[in-house]
């Protein structure tokens, strides 16, 4: 982000004013988080290599982990698809987004896209509020979707749960006639 010239400039500032605040007026950069930063490398620079060393590794153990709970979580999916009950479930709530999609494109003049994505966080109950109903009719209609979404989406949750629990006491029962 900074050359390793505006780098040494303003750590030679800072050490002539003894102000972080007065050498991020003067230049005009860096941040004062860039800059406190510089400081602490200045003055632990085997520390710095150490703890990145240390975070590095951590960030690569993180993502393998949530690669492999991706695959399970997949693996669950797949399991209640399977199931008449999750295909209901699964059924009923892709058809409420089709019916979102479709009200807030025709009612509140949305494009199809932005009516998916107010349908989906209606559903979820994210409601980032970027995109809000401004009819009469529209925001009734939200009401009325929030509390079926609100229903089916728990029901959906609630199925993928089941699902998980009773793959895990498959393994484990795999794990038990193994060991046997």
């Amino acid at each position: 982000m900074y050359s390793k010239q505006q780098k040494e400039i303003a750590l030679k500032l800072h050490h002539q004013t003894e102000s972080v605040s007065e050498t991020v007026r003067i230049l005009g950069y860096p941040t004062r988080q860039n800059l406190y930063n510089w400081i602490y490398e200045e003055k632990h620079p085997t520390k710095v290599r150490e703890d990145y060393q240390l975070t590095s590794f951590v960030e690569r153990v993180s993502m393998f982990s949530l690669i492999f709970g991706f695959k399970h979580l997949f693996r669950i999916i797949r399991q209640v698809f399977q199931s008449e009950e999750g295909q209901a479930i699964l059924a009923s709530l892709a058809s409420l987004l089709v019916l979102g999609t479709v009200f807030y494109t025709m009612v509140e003049k949305l494009a199809v896209l932005d009516s998916l994505y107010l349908s989906f966080t209606t559903l979820t109950t994210i409601g980032y509020g970027d995109f809000t109903p401004k009819t009469a009719l529209g925001k009734i209609f939200t009401m009325i979707y929030g509390l079926l979404g609100l229903g089916i989406v728990s029901l959906s949750l609630g199925i993928i749960a089941k699902e998980a629990l009773a793959l895990q006491k498959q393994r484990k029962k795999q794990r038990r006639t193994k060991q046997k």
